[in-house]
């Protein structure tokens, strides 16, 4: 139930009239420009951010980041891509997978509680 409180906040965040919810196809094809890295910047944010509201709200946590770890924006990029090729350079997940997905993927298999 959690979980899908998270992916909603988190697809709100994303939302607005000038951002819609980015597909790992358009960020191949974009990554490198400037409007993408600020996009998975930002969405890094709202996913600490919200992620930060439902621990303070009793909910339970999707992952556990050691408090001397800090999550630059140049570390937010570095995770999403490490989720998306892996070790092999393969790409790991469908085109249509939302970025906002995979990124919270990254940061649960990264940083397990427990």
């Amino acid at each position: 139930m959690n979980k899908i409180l998270i992916f909603i906040a988190v697809s709100l965040l994303a939302l607005s009239a000038q951002c819609n919810v980015i597909p790992i196809s358009e960020y191949y094809k974009y990554k490198e420009e400037p409007f993408m890295i600020s996009y998975v910047w930002g969405m890094s944010g709202g996913i600490l951010l919200a992620t930060t509201i439902n621990e303070d709200r009793g909910g339970n946590k999707l992952f556990c980041i050691p408090g001397d770890f800090i999550i630059t924006n140049e570390e937010s990029v570095k995770i999403l891509e490490n989720e998306l090729y892996g070790e092999s350079g393969v790409k790991k997940h469908p085109d249509e997978t939302p970025v906002s997905m995979v990124y919270l993927s990254a940061l649960e298999k990264m940083f397990p509680c427990g």
